[in-house]
């Protein structure tokens, strides 16, 4: 089995997830080391090139660096992935990212199936897959290397052949933290030395803290039994966090869903902020 990544340059975030692979004995290949990424989609060329390079039978993970941590070892990972019985396996999360004019209508079209739980959409940041299998179908997606959201090419293509992969919706492999800060310790625990999602009731495999935040990753990196080292949090990590908390529990409370109900919910409660601290200052001004 096989562990693959991308990253142009060094960064905390790939160290951390170093360390994480060092935990488990886990060498992963890094690609594209000091070349040119002016896009999401740049990375699948240099992944294309490589699986193309190997076995098609091989099994290859390829995640995310910058924002993954291992959390289990290989043998485990390929034991679950063996246990779909799938050439190959997406990640899964609770938001649909999909930029094109058409979100709303691919939103409705989404397939049946995919509905129960709260991972319901795929996560371009890990798959797991034997490799021919994966060359072939990420150059049927055919996606431009200057693509900013490779996500949105995946969901894209999945709604379109829903029967060709397997979401990983009970997070076996891979556990996605996005659009959840506020909710770690609703989400994960950790039972005789391994993180469980509380949600689905697995222990996966690898967290990707999507879209991260300093904050919400180091609540869970405490949970876990070994050390790894923290991103730096900064006052505006802080802010972006409790705004986080705030309108994703007055979402989840109201039982709305991240899309499309999110979005408009963040616009109304900062909106309202904003009116309200309008209002204190016109008092304050009134009162000298």
């Amino acid at each position: 089995m096989r562990v693959i990544t991308v990253s142009n340059r060094e960064t905390p975030g790939l160290n951390r997830y170093l360390a994480s692979c060092r935990k488990f004995g886990i060498e992963p290949e890094i690609l594209g080391v000091g070349e040119p990424f002016p896009a999401m989609c740049t990375r699948l060329v240099y992944v294309i090139r490589r699986l193309r390079e190997l076995p098609e039978d091989e099994i290859v993970l390829f995640s995310d660096s910058w924002d993954v941590v291992f959390v289990r070892s290989l043998d485990d990972l390929q034991e679950v992935f063996l246990s779909f019985s799938a050439p190959c396996v997406f990640s899964a999360e609770p938001h649909f990212l999909y930029i094109k004019a058409d979100k709303y209508k691919q939103w409705q079209r989404y397939p049946a199936g995919t509905e129960v739980g709260l991972y319901r959409f795929i996560n371009g940041g890990g798959w797991i897959a034997r490799a021919g299998y994966m060359a072939d179908m990420l150059e049927e997606i055919d996606c431009p290397p200057d693509y900013s959201c490779d996500q949105t090419l995946f969901n894209q293509w999945f709604i379109e052949h829903p029967d060709r992969i397997v979401l990983d919706h009970e997070q076996k492999v891979f556990s996605s933290t996005i659009f959840r800060e506020g909710f770690e310790h609703t989400d994960f625990e950790t039972v005789d030395g391994v993180l469980r999602n509380k949600q689905t009731g697995s222990t996966p495999c690898l967290v990707h803290f999507g879209g991260e935040n300093a904050l919400c990753s180091a609540k869970i990196l405490d949970m876990l039994p070994f050390p790894l080292p923290r991103l730096p949090t900064t006052a505006a990590t802080v802010w972006d966090y409790y705004t986080k908390v705030v309108w994703l529990r007055v979402l989840y409370g109201l039982g709305l869903k991240p899309y499309p109900h999110a979005k408009p919910l963040e616009w109304v409660l900062k909106g309202t902020g904003v009116l309200l601290l309008c209002g204190l200052a016109a008092l304050a001004l009134l009162a000298v």
